[in-house]
């Protein structure tokens, strides 16, 4: 692999990415699966890799959002890969997380507290921007660094004792309740407005296989400062849900906290809610459609009324 301390690392690595393009397209066994672009940590030099693009199928990116909200630099990351792989071709986010150490005396450190509520706004706001797949990175802290002297040591969902993070817990939660496996499905749509809020109101809708839409709302808002090393406290922002036609239940989830649901509604076609600083989730479920039998049951019912009424 080439460095960038090597001096030709740009020609040595277009020739190794273009070797790796054609020993793998060339294998039956490897032919199918997906090639990402090299990763490059310098987005000003994205351009230079322009000619890689018959040889790529994935962009690659390294996302990190410093101590700032997860949205931060990421539309210049984009951009940037776009140089190399085409404006056609999604991007792979390979590493992005968030340092998080106790104390917070490093340049890119936000606390813990912090980077629970930032981690579930990350992945939404990724996969709102097109991002085709999140890696975080990482897992487990590198060591046991009391006196946060590395920031590198902090960047785990867990401490060095594989004890839960608050981003830990609050990724950990928000898979739970969105998990869905199997066979992938053609989504839904759903037919909803929501009124209030502010510029800074996110959300994404995502549709699960046993029919439930799940709505994820947020506030795109800084919960850290940086200067004063302290935790900022956003209000709740009210939001009103009218849906084109009446769900059957719904109920609402704060994954940063837990994954028992915070409110249970019953059937309706509005919904009043009160959005903040972190990841929510809406359950919804619809109305059922009547099953073929039912369908026709409920026509012949109708027809041998109406003959009644006509005899």
């Amino acid at each position: 692999m080439t460095q960038y301390s090597d001096p030709d690392m740009v020609a040595h690595l277009k020739q190794y990415q273009i070797a790796l393009h054609d020993l793998a397209k060339a294998d039956p066994a490897l032919a199918g699966k997906i090639l990402v672009a090299p990763s490059i940590t310098n987005r000003a030099i994205f351009s230079t890799f322009s000619d890689l693009a018959p040889y790529t199928e994935r962009g690659n990116i390294h996302s990190y959002p410093g101590p700032y909200i997860p949205t931060n630099g990421l539309s210049s990351w984009l951009a940037a890969s776009a140089q190399m792989v085409g404006p056609t071709a999604p991007a792979w986010a390979t590493e992005t997380g968030y340092h998080n150490g106790v104390l917070t005396n490093n340049a890119n450190d936000v606390s813990a507290i912090a980077a629970g509520k930032y981690m579930p706004r990350l992945l939404m706001e990724y996969f709102r921007a097109g991002v085709e797949k999140t890696f975080i990175y990482e897992l487990v802290n590198d060591n046991v660094d009391p006196t946060n002297s590395e920031a590198e040591n902090n960047l785990g969902l867990l401490n060095t004792d594989f004890t839960y993070k608050p981003a830990g817990t609050s990724v950990k939660n928000l898979i739970s309740l969105l998990k869905d496996p199997g066979t992938p499905v053609a989504p839904s749509s759903l037919d909803y407005t929501i009124t209030g809020g502010n510029s800074n109101l996110h959300t994404v809708l995502l549709h699960k296989r046993d029919g439930t839409f799940w709505l994820a709302l947020w506030q795109d808002v800084s919960v850290f400062d940086k200067d004063l090393n302290l935790d900022l406290v956003n209000p709740d922002v009210p939001v009103t849900i009218n849906f084109a036609t009446e769900f059957l239940s719904a109920a609402t989830y704060l994954p940063d906290n837990s994954t028992l649901a915070t409110g249970l509604y019953g059937r309706s076609a509005q919904l009043n809610l009160n959005v903040p600083d972190q990841v929510m989730l809406v359950q919804i479920t619809p109305v059922p459609e009547p099953s073929g039998m039912l369908a026709v049951a409920a026509v012949s019912f109708l027809l041998a009324r109406r003959r009644r009424r006509t005899i």
